[in-house]
């Protein structure tokens, strides 16, 4: 049986993936900055929150998509997974992954080579008109959702109502694929360029926030297990937007990871 990675492991994978793009982005003169969980972990803790398990970054949709091909280009252990690479990737956002391990998440079908990774999400422009903007939040919002419901497996929703479980029947005839194309088609027309907000619009938790592009004007190093690594200039006022007084500690029962994976290496290591 292969071995079982555990999570202090799964981190230092993780730094390994993040030291390997942080190259590639010096290389080709990309900026990406740190983001979400790890930019909070990253002023708060120096690195990761200690009951988290990912790596976030994220980078603008131009910069983005020249990164995702660069990447493909690779011939190294770390894979990019991303929509407009693989028929089969059912996300919005691209993933990089060692492609030494193997990774199974809970109530997700099994992506062939998925593996352990790290979240790289585009900073799409949104309208300052805010009622525009709350308009299009809503709208990608449930697109996301209903992307959901058609990967998710029926069995798992059994028990979570009568409504739930019929409308994943409904979008599974469309298929997850069908929702992804309009979802795309639909941040493809998006023409905000000289708007001063932004937002990781296809991944946010809650994406009725405003996040300011001047806030990414620049960016500054901060660091994140022992290194320094890129973010936005304005972090302190992004991470307010985000979590509020970002400094206090949740409650304790709300300190656990939200991910609900196996994560393995692929050969036998030798002992």
């Amino acid at each position: 049986m292969n071995d079982v990675i555990k999570l202090n492991e799964v981190k230092k994978i993780e730094i390994g993936i993040l030291n390997y793009l942080d190259s590639i982005c010096k290389k080709y003169g990309i900026t990406y900055f740190l983001c979400a969980g790890t930019l909070l972990g990253a002023v708060r803790h120096k690195g990761f929150i200690p009951w988290d398990d990912d790596i976030d970054v994220m980078l603008f949709r131009d910069d983005y998509t020249k990164l995702i091909n660069i990447l493909a280009k690779q011939k190294t252990r770390y894979k990019i997974f991303a929509d407009t690479l693989d028929d089969n990737y059912f996300y919005l956002f691209a993933k990089l992954v060692d492609s030494t391990t193997e990774l199974y998440e809970k109530n997700v079908p099994q992506i062939k080579g998925y593996g352990v990774f790290l979240d790289i999400f585009p900073i799409d422009f949104l309208p300052d008109n805010k009622k525009k903007r709350r308009r299009l939040q809503k709208k990608i919002l449930v697109y996301r959702r209903t992307i959901d419901y058609s990967v998710v497996p029926l069995n798992s929703l059994k028990n979570k109502g009568f409504i739930k479980f019929f409308f994943a029947v409904i979008v599974k005839i469309f298929g997850w694929k069908f929702f992804i194309k309009k979802t795309e088609n639909m941040l493809e027309k998006l023409n905000f360029d000289n708007s001063h907000f932004v937002d990781c619009i296809v991944a946010a938790n809650n994406p009725y926030k405003d996040i300011k592009r001047e806030w990414f004007d620049e960016s500054v190093n901060l660091e994140f297990e022992g290194k320094l690594y890129p973010a936005p200039k304005g972090y302190k006022n992004y991470l307010i937007a985000l979590y509020g007084d970002y400094m206090q500690l949740p409650p304790i029962e709300k300190q656990v990871t939200h991910h609900k994976f196996i994560a393995k290496y692929k050969y036998k290591r030798r002992t």
